[in-house]
Order: C-alpha cells, then sequence, then structure tokens
C-alpha cells in the first residue's frame, strides 16, 4: 500500500497544480477587469472610478505582472492557506471556507452513502422477482434520466409544499436534510443499483455458481454470501467518481434548498465577481474531489486481493 501511494503521489500533486493554474487563468481572465472590481468592492457602486486608483489597485494586486509571476505569486500564499480576502464580505476567504466546508462534505458524503445503502437491497430485489426488477428498472432510468434541479423542485413541490412534510428550505435538522440528500442520491443510487444488478446477474450464470448449486447451496447464501461482494467491487471503484459528481451537483441543493455550503458561497461570489472567494472555491473542491477517487482507489485494493498480487508484483519487478 504505501509503495502505491508514492507512487500516486506525483500524479496526485501534478493535477492539483495543473487544476490549480485552470482555475486562476481562467477567473483572472473573466470578462471585465479585476483591478475594477477590487475598486467597486472598496469604495462601492456610487462611487465613479478613478483611472488613477483603479491603475494603483492594479499594482497593489498585482495584476500588472505577467502571467506566471501572477500565479507564482497567488499560489505560494494559497499553499500557506491564504486565498485573500473577500472583495464583497470584508473577510479572509480560508476561514469562511472552513465555516462551510463541513456541510459540503456532510451533504456529498451524505447523499453518496444514501445511494448505497438503497442501492443494494433494491438490486437484490430485482435479482430475486420479475415484477419487482420492472419497477426497479423504471425508477433507475428516472434517475439517471432526470436533471437534478427538475428532481429538487419536484421534490420540493410535493414533498415541502403539498404534502408538507418537509421543509421548503435550510439545514441544521434530519427533516431539512432529506430533500437534498434525496436529490444527490437519485443518480448514484439508480447507477449502483444497475452496475450491482448486472454484476449479480453474470456471477450467477459462471461454471462456480452452477457448480455451488449443483452441491447443494441455497439460491440465498450463493447470493449473498457469495455473489453480492464480487458485485460490489466494481461499485467502490465508483465511489470517487460519485463523490466528484455530488460535490458538484451541491451547487444545486445549496442554492435551491439554501444551504449554507461552500457551493452556495461560490455560487454568490460569482453573481458578484468575487475572485479570492472563487478560486478557493473552485481548488478546495477540486482538491476533494481528488482526493475522493484516490481513497477509493486504495479501498479497492484493499477489498481486491488481486489488485495487491498486481502491485506487489510490479513493485517487484
Amino acid at each position: 500500500m504505501g509503495s502505491w501511494l508514492l507512487g500516486r503521489l506525483p500524479a496526485f500533486v501534478l493535477t492539483l497544480l495543473l487544476a490549480s493554474f485552470l482555475v486562476y487563468v481562467v477567473t483572472v481572465r473573466l470578462p471585465g477587469d479585476p483591478a475594477l472590481a477590487l475598486f467597486r468592492a472598496r469604495y462601492g457602486d456610487a462611487v465613479t472610478p478613478v483611472p488613477e486608483q483603479v491603475e494603483a489597485i492594479r499594482r497593489e494586486a498585482g495584476f500588472d505582472r505577467p502571467l506566471p509571476l501572477q500565479y507564482g505569486r497567488w499560489l505560494g500564499a494559497a499553499l500557506r492557506g491564504d486565498f485573500g480576502r473577500s472583495y464583497t464580505l470584508k473577510r479572509q476567504v480560508m476561514p469562511m471556507l472552513l465555516e462551510r466546508l463541513p456541510v459540503t462534505l456532510v451533504l456529498s458524503a451524505g447523499s453518496v452513502a444514501l445511494a448505497l445503502l438503497l442501492s443494494i437491497p433494491l438490486a437484490v430485489v430485482a435479482g430475486r422477482w420479475r415484477v419487482p426488477r420492472r419497477i426497479v428498472f423504471t425508477l433507475t432510468q428516472g434517475g439517471i434520466s432526470v436533471p437534478e434541479y427538475f428532481l429538487a423542485l419536484v421534490l420540493v413541490l410535493v414533498f415541502a409544499v403539498r404534502l408538507r412534510v418537509f421543509p421548503v428550505a435550510g439545514w441544521g435538522s434530519v427533516p431539512a436534510a432529506v430533500l437534498p440528500l434525496a436529490t444527490l442520491a437519485a443518480y448514484p443510487c439508480a447507477v449502483f443499483t444497475r452496475l450491482i444488478l448486472t454484476g449479480v446477474d453474470e456471477n450467477l450464470r459462471t461454471d462456480w455458481a452452477r457448480t455451488a448449486r449443483a452441491k447443494g447451496l441455497s439460491e440465498n447464501v450463493l447470493r449473498f454470501r457469495h455473489i453480492l461482494p464480487h458485485a460490489l467491487l466494481p461499485v467502490v471503484s465508483l465511489v470517487g467518481v460519485a463523490m466528484s459528481g455530488a460535490l458538484s451537483s451541491a451547487l444545486v441543493a445549496e442554492v435551491i434548498f439554501a444551504i449554507p455550503g461552500v457551493s452556495r458561497l461560490l455560487f454568490d461570489a460569482i453573481q458578484h465577481r468575487d475572485i479570492p472567494v472563487v478560486q478557493a472555491c473552485l481548488v478546495v473542491q477540486v482538491s476533494l474531489a481528488v482526493l475522493a477517487n484516490t481513497l477509493a482507489d486504495l479501498s479497492l485494493r484493499q477489498l481486491n486481493p488481486m489488485l495487491k498480487v498486481t502491485d506487489t508484483a510490479g513493485h517487484g519487478q
């Protein structure tokens, strides 16, 4: 495991550096003058910009320097945890991120966990009986096809407005978390269910499954003790991808349900062209996505002995 982690470290660092460079270039090259945006944040929209003052701010912020030097200065500060000061909120960006990051992590990780918990029984039921199988296939097709923002609005209309079972918006209680988690869990749950069901069907047709039946092994023991663990391995490899998707899709849930997370902070910052906040939010989300994929690969290697053997053989060579 240690050699595998060391082998992945250069790719991990290179991915983060490339992502941070793209984030910086895109944000500073957005339409509009960043120095002018900083001027308006300091003095307000009512004050007429003075060219001399704008130029002074440009020099102070380093916007007049070549792009590589600007990026190097920004990266050095970011590695120290300093993403600057918010133009609109007048606060350091890093403390704001740390305040909101747990909310987004709970929302994203909770939705993936909920998808896993629901997909296993759904796949088991669909694999055993024909009528539930058709129902599950219909539900999973809807989970894959329906956009998250549309699903969120439907859930609000039905369960919050009509039935009044859950609150329309908010965060901090179990009822308030149900609809956002359901919104983000629908797509990964559908994908996981289809993947588990396909894996179970394929394993049931193998020679070793026929041999187990011939030796008198019951269908339930065969499915739950021997086949289901094998069918779950591909799902583990997709957990990192699902977590990355949940982090990006959290924007929909946090905006519609008024959840005070990192994605909502990013949404507000984009609207006000608050460049330091946009940069910090994007870098943090990309870092979390890369970390989630790395942890998923590590978990898969711990669960699959064949991958351990392959890694050991490759290291020995």
